[in-house]
């Protein structure tokens, strides 16, 4: 459900599914009418939208319930949880980024991290986005055991460079949260 509410927004803002060629504006009614269907038949509780056109912001949308339990409804600022989706943006940040020769896939991971633990000198970008770098699933410190939902950039950099290789790149698959933290380091060098 959640993938096909992503699709959505993203056919929204590629302008796929709202067409914004032959006007300035946006049909407002249609849109309602669209995402209003898609949350009943996807039994999503509720969605924030934004309706853009070569940057410009079109429309923006607040759409049912961010908490059923307390019956709060989503609003401009709501904040989703977007856990692993994050994963498909970054993927397709780093081959479009490949595409345009900007970086390449079999780039070393070392080039874009300073000063990198020396496990990490043989891993490559493409082994970041295939989960194949040797890293490991969970990284991020805990606090009393828990882990947080907020960290700085500087703190998951660190708790990643501290932390023991699973195994060595390119020989073992491992869901790796820490090699998606990396892909979006290398994303932003």
């Amino acid at each position: 459900m959640k993938t096909g509410l992503l699709t959505l927004l993203l056919l929204v803002l590629s302008g796929t599914v709202f067409p914004c060629r032959a006007q300035p504006r946006v049909d407002v009614r249609r849109i309602d009418s669209t995402v209003t269907r898609f949350l009943k038949e996807a039994k999503v509780p509720g969605a924030a939208i934004a309706v853009l056109k070569r940057g410009e912001l079109l429309y923006v949308g607040a759409y049912g319930f961010s908490n059923l339990e307390l019956n709060t409804l989503v609003s401009q600022k709501t904040v989703f949880e977007l856990a692993s989706l994050t994963k498909q943006m970054t993927a397709a940040l780093v081959v479009t980024l490949a595409h345009e020769r900007k970086l390449s896939l079999e780039d070393k991971l070392v080039a874009y991290v300073d000063d990198a633990p020396a496990a990490w000198n043989p891993i490559t970008v493409r082994q970041l986005l295939g989960h194949m770098a040797g890293l490991e699933m969970a990284f991020e410190p805990k606090m009393n055991g828990s882990y947080l939902l907020n960290y700085s950039k500087e703190v998951m950099l660190k708790a990643a460079k501290e932390t023991p290789m699973h195994s060595t790149p390119g020989t073992d698959w491992e869901y790796s949260d820490e090699g998606y933290f990396l892909a979006g380091v290398v994303v932003e060098k």
